[in-house]
């Protein structure tokens, strides 16, 4: 196959070339966007997809769940997360040749420059289409902004694409989402800003999803920052209601893990959470369970005051328990 492309030109990626996938990781949005295109268009509605971790132990039994095809179980799908370190090792490769015909997504993490030499590598760029993912630049945004859009039949002149990109703080995720509500709403015209402003869930320069990263990551610096240069109520009440989201997801999965008698990253592959954000729920999983109950009470007293029904300031009070949430997650 021997054929490579860019993130910004997944759109233009033909069907049959997205069977099999190597996707080089850097940038993490990317990276998991590349992945769920990629799923997309393999898995049938009643898929199951497995994901699997290369090691030197597990080699075989990736191989075997890959291989075995029985008529009368489920559709399956496959990925395999490969660290650079791993593509030296002859296992690997092994595993790579004797699946060369079968549909997978293979991940690279953390590759080095010298790493793409190895015969591993060589050989996923000759059986599969590789995937760069590295940070695009605002141009390479535009494109693959136009490229989402026309993906989903989304009718948005070209001379609104930079604006919008513009007002969206050049934020992936806020675009994928801003797509995602288009396409749900079956939007056919667009012929100003103002007519896709119900639909974004970020204000003009207020990334909100970059907000969400850096306060389960514990970034206290960015965090402060944000809230001292955005001080709009509909700014903080969407904040507030992503986190209070988040932190019920977070209490939920805590009560299973102590009732079913799992670690915690046990739990995490059982419910399938994205391999870049399970720092973020391993911290939270950590906290003792009274605190984690306290944070989410006063979560659940913050909609009193957004509703009016205490003498509460909500915008205030909503920065002092994200940052608070932000701090103890550092």
């Amino acid at each position: 196959m021997a054929t490579s492309y860019s993130a910004e030109q997944i759109f233009e990626i033909p069907s049959h070339q997205l069977k099999r996938v190597t996707i080089v990781a850097d940038d993490e949005f990317l990276t998991h966007f590349t992945e769920k295109h990629a799923r997309a268009n393999n898995c049938r509605d009643n898929s199951r997809h497995n994901h699997h971790v290369f090691q030197n132990k597990n080699h075989l039994s990736i191989k075997t769940a890959i291989l075995s095809n029985d008529m009368f179980a489920e559709a399956e799908t496959h990925t395999i997360t490969i660290k650079g370190t791993d593509l030296k090792n002859d296992d690997l490769l092994n595993l790579i040749e004797s699946t060369k015909t079968t549909d997978l997504i293979f991940i690279i993490q953390k590759i080095a420059p010298a790493q793409k030499k190895c015969k591993a590598f060589l050989a996923l760029c000759k059986s599969s289409t590789v995937i760069t993912t590295k940070t695009l630049t605002e141009k390479k945004i535009r494109t693959w902004l136009q490229g989402c859009f026309k993906s989903k039949c989304i009718p948005c002149p070209n001379k609104l694409i930079e604006p919008l990109c513009q007002q969206l703080d050049w934020d992936l995720s806020s675009m994928n989402q801003l797509a995602n509500q288009l396409a749900q709403h079956q939007i056919q015209t667009i012929e100003a800003l103002d007519d896709l402003q119900p639909f974004i869930l970020t204000t003009h320069q207020a990334p909100i999803y970059t907000l969400m990263n850096k306060i389960f990551t514990g970034d206290t610096a960015y965090c402060h920052a944000f809230f001292e240069r955005h001080t709009q109520s509909d700014v903080l009440q969407k904040a507030y209601w992503l986190c209070m989201r988040r932190m019920r997801q977070y209490l939920t999965m805590q009560e299973e893990m102590i009732s079913m008698q799992l670690r915690p990253q046990q739990l995490l592959s059982r419910e399938n959470v994205w391999q870049q954000l399970q720092l973020q729920y391993l911290k939270a999983l950590n906290i003792p369970q009274k605190q984690l109950q306290n944070i989410y009470l006063r979560l659940c007293e913050l909609e009193l005051a957004l509703k009016g029904m205490t003498k509460k300031d909500f915008n205030i009070e909503t920065k002092q328990v994200l940052m608070h949430i932000c701090a103890r997650l550092k």
